[in-house]
């Protein structure tokens, strides 16, 4: 047998002394959004609790998706963890699986944005309830 093109992780990156046995970087994010939430809820104020609020509601770090919207009148016919993939505002190919598709009207498509296994990197785009902070990623 001939594994082409096959990548292989014999191990993952430590997260507080513990090691995974699998990918974990998009769950792990949620500290992001902890830190974040914790932040808001420091300022003391009415807009900074709704703000916390959102991001916990929302998140931004973890779970990066995009909604998109098919408006020529073509249904977006595709399962979950269908491969897409499309081109950014700066002309680079951003990769991701089909999310959500059955709770989705035909018109909608979700796409998790991939991710990788080194946390500090592990996804160009963080946005969710991160734009109402202004900590919200774009780049991928």
């Amino acid at each position: 047998v001939i594994f082409q093109n096959v990548a292989r992780n014999l191990s993952y990156e430590f997260i507080a002394g513990y090691g995974p046995d699998s990918s974990v970087t998009d769950h792990n994010a949620i500290d992001l959004d902890q830190k974040i939430i914790e932040a808001q809820v420091a300022k003391l104020t009415e807009s900074s609790f709704d703000l916390a609020k959102k991001v916990y509601m929302e998140g931004g770090h973890s779970k990066s998706y995009a909604k998109l919207t098919i408006t020529n009148g073509v249904s977006a016919d595709c399962g979950d963890k269908t491969l897409v993939s499309g081109i950014d505002n700066s002309g680079v190919e951003v990769v991701g699986k089909v999310y959500k598709s059955s709770t989705s009207p035909a018109s909608e498509v979700w796409v998790q944005y991939q991710t990788n296994d080194v946390q500090a990197s592990y996804v160009g785009c963080q946005v969710g309830a991160l734009a109402a902070t202004g900590d919200h990623k774009t780049s991928g």
